[in-house]
Order: C-alpha cells, then structure tokens, then sequence
C-alpha cells in the first residue's frame, strides 16, 4: 500500500503494536497515526521511531486530505 492509517487504540493489537509490526516488514511504509489522546507516550516514541504522519481526532476531511498528500509527496 502507498499509505497506512492508523488509530492508536484498536481492539485487539494497538496502532502502537500495529506500527512497529509494519516497520519490521516493511522499513519503507508510511504510516499515519490518528488519536484523540494528545499527551500519549505512544505517540512519541512513535515519532521518534520515524512515525510519518499524525492527526489529531476530530479531524475535518480537509486536515486529512492535506496530511496525506504531505506525506506521499515529502517522502
């Protein structure tokens, strides 16, 4: 896939876990992360670990949209 969205809390393996298990099969994947936790410890180390994206919920369609196409062009 060209891009993958994520929401840290899923129900049975977290975007946290989610991430991670991509990377490892894939080092090059572009992953967004959404949350509506702004203080979350997981979504710093995500950051730190090469996260490409986040977005804060609630988001417009036109947040994503521009997050997206940032993205898929800048990398």
């Amino acid at each position: 896939p060209d891009l993958i969205l994520l929401d840290i809390v899923l129900p049975k393996m977290n975007g946290y876990e989610a991430f991670f298990q991509m990377r490892a099969i894939d080092e090059s994947c572009k992953i967004i992360i959404a949350s509506g936790f702004t203080n979350d410890q997981n979504v710093l180390d995500l950051d730190e670990a090469g996260l490409d994206g986040f977005i804060h919920k609630p988001f417009r369609d036109y947040e994503l949209s521009n997050l997206i196409v940032d993205v898929l062009v800048r990398k």
